[in-house]
């Protein structure tokens, strides 16, 4: 055994104290970044994403749940009927039986009318002009919640926010008085 100077101890602290302020430099620097991802107290939204066809219709099956009874839709049936042939009667069936009212604005397509012609009572369809409101994507408001879809690219986004969801529903109220207006008569 041979003893060290004692100095070392003195500069190997010093080395210590360099490599700490270095970290402490470091975490200063992406601090406003990991104080941007931390979530807090503050409520945040949530966002699912279901990709895949089998994973969309999870995302229908989602509508069904909750206490809520009406889904306020605007979507192009034709898209769908050709994406979900086998899992859209059966969904509207399961809609119906827990009294769950859909109001929606859709383009008038063959499809359409005839779902508007054929669903529930309580259903509200407001048919516009297909040349002029070709809706890509599927949007329903429900709960607290907002769905997107598109069957194009095999998607489906869920958000769950109750001021998000207000602010939707509150541009579909004003978007459903525009549709009527412009709507394609059933006669």
């Amino acid at each position: 055994y041979v003893a060290s100077s004692p100095d070392i101890l003195a500069e190997q602290a010093s080395e210590a104290l360099i490599r700490h302020r270095r970290t402490e430099e470091e975490i200063e620097a992406i601090l406003p970044e990991l104080k941007s991802l931390y979530k807090g107290a503050k409520p945040r939204p949530k966002v699912k994403i279901f990709e895949g066809k089998n994973s969309v219709i999870l995302s229908f099956e989602e509508t069904l749940r909750g206490n809520h009874k009406v889904i306020k839709v605007i979507s192009s049936g034709v898209r769908f009927a050709n994406y979900f042939s086998e899992y859209m009667s059966g969904y509207a069936k399961k809609r119906v039986a827990l009294g769950i009212k859909i109001i929606g604005i859709h383009p008038d397509e063959p499809f359409a009318q005839a779902m508007a012609n054929m669903q529930d009572r309580k259903d509200i369809s407001v048919l516009v002009p297909a040349n002029k409101f070709n809706f890509l994507t599927d949007i329903a408001i429900y709960g607290d919640q907002v769905r997107f879809v598109s069957v194009s690219e095999d998607l489906a986004i869920v958000i769950e926010d109750r001021r998000i969801r207000e602010t939707i529903e509150q541009l579909f109220d004003l978007a459903i008085k525009e549709a009527k207006r412009l709507e394609i008569s059933r006669s």
